[in-house]
């Protein structure tokens, strides 16, 4: 799924921004 792969982006370049939903 490319959405995993984006919010593992997001969450590379923005770790602080990362909502809890993306946590899981």
């Amino acid at each position: 799924v490319k959405s995993e792969a984006l919010k593992r982006r997001a969450i590379d370049r923005h770790p602080e921004r990362v909502p809890q939903e993306w946590a899981v």
